[in-house]
């Protein structure tokens, strides 16, 4: 991966997602590639530059207090329709060390969202880590 091909926050990276049913199920492979945002980067117990993605929905995530719908300019500047519907579940992520990926490929990033916006993503994350209800996957 280069420096260009290098995750950072707030951008929008096409990638194929493992929800938490899923790996619990014992699926290793993401069903589809679908929009993720990069919400957060920190260091694992190695050393290494890990990547937390969260995944953009356009299902109606009703009942769900995580769920950040996404502004009609928020989804010019990732790169989506802005004429569909979208949500960021900030209660679901996939994480890895990004420089040993074989899931984040280069050319796969298509927008950035703004910084305002991914901090509220953010808040919403934290907060549904805080009070564990957060499910992470491992994809390392």
């Amino acid at each position: 991966m280069t420096d260009s091909d290098t995750p950072k926050i707030g951008q929008v990276w096409r990638y194929p997602y493992l929800w938490s049913h899923e790996a619990d199920a014992g699926r290793i492979e993401g069903a589809k590639q679908r929009p993720t945002a990069v919400s957060l980067l920190t260091t694992n117990k190695e050393g290494e530059d890990v990547v937390m993605l969260v995944p953009l929905t356009t299902l109606d995530p009703a009942g769900n207090p995580f769920a950040v719908k996404v502004p009609e300019t928020e989804l010019r500047r990732a790169g989506l329709d802005p004429a569909v519907q979208a949500w960021v579940i900030a209660n679901e992520y996939n994480f890895e060390a990004y420089k040993r990926t074989y899931y984040l490929e280069p050319g796969a990033h298509q927008g950035q969202f703004s910084s305002m916006f991914i901090k509220l993503v953010q808040g919403k994350m934290v907060e549904a880590i805080k009070s564990r209800k957060a499910k992470g996957v491992s994809r390392n």
